[in-house]
């Protein structure tokens, strides 16, 4: 019970941090244009916020590794309810990169909340808890643009930023009764290990198979933003459609991901395993993105973009689940971190790229481009269903057979 509320305070915290996300993206090309700002300087907005998880995930991993996971919980939700509210009442474009400097500060608590996940569950349950975190994230992604749908009228885009801020202050407040330190921060035996120490991450990173798995996290998050930070200009350009419409579009878009990673992923898992989700996935969201690219009308689109929605369930929390189970747990909340940096890094070169190439090129290449980095990640993950440590069965990941890789700990010391 006493996990239980931990994974439902954790839960509504990603959720509020994709819910200010969410809210943009079918606002963005209206709220920018009513700055007189190019797609360019949209796509640039966009990547401010994702720049700043880059920066900031790594380092709220590495504090919450040693100061805990509650503080930094704490105060990265009061400075989402500071970054809504900047962005509510900006009366220049100065103000909205202001709001998403902000907001992106705060928003790197994903790799905390995924920490505190990895340390309330025994490891063969962590695919599960992950796809939970993934569902918040769908969820916001379903709620936001929602919301913005539901509020927005024309030309006033304050009222869904002030509700978000409102949440964001209820959350915090949640968090500050109902939620304990997850990590065990006077054992004396353990208070050195779980100190951050730049040698410690550097040997995990050379553990087999993180490093070919952050570079697919990048790829992938690359793709998906591409497609991501251009498919309401997409809508508003080709299909006329309102702000409204644009909400609802992608209101189904976080329905069907809501479901694939919160009711699907899991026991899918637990009979196939993750390799196998996170190649089938990214075939699936090819697929998708290659029917969006040649939509020749709205409807046609609309449903596209539920298949890639569905596919694209399968593959995050998947990878998210394999990164975390191949970390050692002094440094597992950095290790998550780097991946939620690497999908931060996604989010500023898929935006950018994604509305240059939509401004120069046309609205349909961003689409195939995005096709194209997700046929990467399949080349760069499809060598692993070879390796030794992927031959035993998912439950038996973290004991492998004695002719697979050895656990982490033994690897590095018979490295030293």
């Amino acid at each position: 019970m006493k996990n239980r509320s931990i994974l439902v305070i954790v839960f509504f915290t990603v959720f509020l941090d994709l819910l200010g996300f969410g809210i943009l993206i079918p606002l963005l090309p209206y709220v920018t244009r009513e700055f007189h700002a190019t797609e360019i300087q949209a796509g640039l907005l966009m990547a401010t916020y994702s720049i700043m998880q880059f920066l900031f995930a790594p380092l709220w991993g590495r504090l919450s590794d040693r100061v805990g996971r509650k503080p930094i919980i704490l105060l990265s939700l009061a400075g989402s309810a500071m970054g809504y509210l900047i962005f509510a009442f900006a009366q220049s474009l100065t103000h909205l990169f202001v709001s998403r400097i902000v907001s992106g500060i705060a928003a790197a608590n994903i790799s905390t909340a995924q920490a505190i996940v990895a340390d309330c569950l025994p490891p063969e349950k962590r695919t599960h808890g992950m796809g939970m975190v993934g569902a918040a994230i769908g969820l916001g992604f379903v709620l936001g643009p929602a919301l913005a749908g539901i509020l927005v009228s024309d030309h006033q885009y304050m009222l869904p930023f002030v509700v978000a801020a409102a949440l964001s202050g209820i959350d915090l407040v949640m968090a500050w009764f109902l939620l304990p330190e997850t990590v065990n921060l006077r054992d004396d035996q353990h208070l050195e290990e779980r100190r951050f120490s730049l040698n410690r991450l550097i040997e995990s990173l050379e553990v087999p198979h993180i490093p070919r798995l952050l570079g697919a996290s990048l790829l992938y998050f690359t793709a998906f933003s591409l497609m991501e930070s251009t498919i309401a200009f997409y809508g508003s350009d080709l299909f006329a459609m309102t702000a409204k419409q644009n909400g609802y579009i992608l209101f189904g878009v976080g329905i069907v991901l809501v479901i694939v990673q919160g009711k699907v992923v899991g026991k899918a898992a637990m009979r196939y395993g993750d390799h196998n989700l996170i190649l089938s996935g990214a075939a699936g969201v090819m697929a998708g993105l290659l029917l969006m690219t040649v939509a020749p009308a709205f409807w046609f689109f609309a449903a596209s973009a539920l298949i890639m929605a569905a596919a694209s369930g399968l593959v995050i929390p998947s990878l998210t689940s394999l990164i975390s189970q191949l970390s050692t747990p002094e440094v597992q909340g950095g290790i998550l971190g780097m991946n939620q940096s690497m999908a931060s890094l996604g989010r500023i070169l898929g935006p950018l790229a994604g509305t240059t190439i939509y401004q120069w090129a046309g609205p349909r290449y961003p689409f195939f481009s995005s096709v194209i980095l997700v046929l990467a990640v399949l080349v760069i993950l499809r060598p692993l269903r070879s390796a030794p440590a992927f031959e035993c069965e998912p439950e038996s990941w973290l004991s492998p057979p004695a002719k697979a890789l050895p656990p982490e700990e033994e690897w590095v010391k018979e490295k030293k």
